[in-house]
């Protein structure tokens, strides 16, 4: 739909064309800097021209709830979803409509409370285990760190493996993938995607590089049995209606989307949280006072979560100024 049939403000303001020019070649250094400028200049909603196609950007709360919520329906993910999908397939993040709304449902089971308690035992156990080589004094690059305890973690979660070599390829072939990115996001990706270029030859090797631990995976999964991870659940779900559960193809995306949900995007979360921890010393002595009152030196369980609202809050805050998907 058009979203001029949006209720939006009666004057959208946004730079001419040769203005657009310009704000999209500096999107190839800095994709922030341009955005920060476009709202400084014009406001919550504003629009600018890639080449013959208007590009709408909006801060605007009441505009996001009206496009993702309210009116969610009426609108489709972006042709910049295209290099998402060379990567994840089409799981939940990339689908659309009923079959998104099918794959949603059958995903669901995997986040009962019983399950999501279980995943949190390995999240303190492999956060434990990474606190344990720390030394006081020492200088740790904390955002490799975090990478690592989460690698641990979704590795556990997801293949009920120990990461090892397992997880670990995959980690390593997804981090290539997604750093391609760029590439195939802009207009002509799908095009580039068909050429015979060097980049479309790293992408397959380690495309097939996931497929194959994670079809592996699949395989001794449905041989073995509930093994109590998500891939188990993803494999054991069946549609409510029909009853029909999900090919191996839909497992691996939906897997791979679990992966890397559970992977960068945690672990950037985590390092940023303790960098502006690290700024703000009032913050963090009020976090640790109630992190220390609630747990009396325990590791927590999901049943803490209630009670640490103020360490709650201070991750919603540092989510909120270094969202980890800023756009």
């Amino acid at each position: 739909m058009a979203v001029d049939e949006l209720e939006r403000p009666a004057k959208l303001r946004g730079p001419g064309f040769f203005g657009s020019i310009r704000g999209a070649m500096s999107m190839l250094g800095d994709r922030m800097a341009p955005m920060t400028q476009l709202h400084a200049a014009y406001g919550d909603t504003t629009s600018f021209w890639i080449g013959p196609r208007r590009i709408y950007c909006s801060s605007d709360p009441d505009f996001i709830q009206e496009c993702l919520v309210s009116r969610h329906k009426d609108f489709q993910k972006a042709r910049a979803y295209f290099a998402l999908r060379l990567v994840m397939g089409n799981g939940l993040v990339t689908s659309e409509g009923d079959f998104h709304l099918r794959q949603r449902r059958m995903i669901q089971p995997a986040f009962l409370k019983e399950r999501v308690r279980r995943y949190g035992e390995h999240m303190t156990h492999y956060a434990e285990e990474i606190g344990k080589t720390w030394q006081p004094g020492q200088e740790v690059d904390i955002n490799r760190e975090m990478m690592s305890m989460a690698l641990n973690i979704v590795g556990k979660s997801l293949f009920n493996s120990d990461v090892s070599a397992e997880a670990g390829a995959v980690g390593r072939s997804l981090d290539t993938l997604m750093h391609m990115d760029a590439v195939f996001l802009n207009p002509a990706g799908p095009l580039i995607a068909k050429l015979p270029l060097p980049i479309n030859g790293l992408r397959k090797r380690a495309t097939a590089e996931v497929d194959r631990v994670i079809y592996k995976m699949i395989d001794e999964h449905r041989a073995a049995g509930d093994q109590g991870d998500l891939l188990s659940m993803l494999i054991q779900a069946r549609d409510e209606d029909d009853g029909s559960q999900m090919t191996d193809k839909q497992v691996r995306d939906e897997a791979v989307t679990l992966f890397l949900a559970g992977h960068e995007t945690t672990a950037n979360t985590l390092a940023w949280t303790w960098y502006l921890l690290s700024q703000n010393p009032e913050a963090e002595a009020r976090m640790q006072d109630e992190v220390d009152h609630v747990l009396g030196g325990r590791l927590p369980g999901a049943d803490d979560y209630p009670a640490l609202d103020y360490t709650r809050r201070v991750l919603q805050e540092s989510m909120r100024l270094y969202p980890p998907v800023w756009a």
